[in-house]
């Protein structure tokens, strides 16, 4: 039987989207909330799974520009397992969706065949500050999780 490696998720930008230009290519990460509703004591209690997420070059400029925390975000790709090694030497490994197609701020509403794609989830906002990102690589810092 054939392998294949292919996830669709629809959830929530858990924070604002960190962009890194490099030499060759550029990458953005975000990460996704997707809530997984579970029945507990006859309750439905909110369950959900966070992701991280990483798109590259002019899907990774667009990410960057038009994404916020807590907007509804659609993306599918591939998943990919990475690893490295920490500051006290231990190995590290995470998973994340590489993604090949990202919708960030679709809104739905009754009666609407697709969605409609607002810019910041929907609000009129003028484009938030980003001058506070990192746009240089950098070795690894905080947790020792690379990006």
């Amino acid at each position: 039987m054939p392998n294949l490696n292919s996830v669709t998720l629809i959830g929530h930008m858990c924070r604002d989207p960190e962009i890194k230009r490099l030499n060759n290519f550029t990458v953005c990460q975000v990460s996704i909330a997707v809530n997984n509703p579970k029945k507990v004591n006859d309750q439905w209690v909110d369950d959900p799974t966070f992701l991280d997420v990483k798109c590259f070059d002019k899907k990774a400029e667009v990410l960057f520009a038009q994404g916020t925390k807590g907007a509804p975000m659609a993306v599918s790709g591939k998943l990919k397992t990475e690893r490295w090694k920490g500051k006290d030497g231990s190995d590290k490994q995470k998973l994340v969706l590489v993604a090949d197609q990202v919708l960030v701020g679709m809104r739905y509403e009754p009666g609407d065949e697709t969605p409609t794609h607002t810019q910041r989830g929907g609000k009129n906002e003028p484009p938030h500050d980003r001058a506070r990102q990192q746009e240089t690589a950098g070795g690894p810092t905080g947790d020792d999780i690379p990006f």
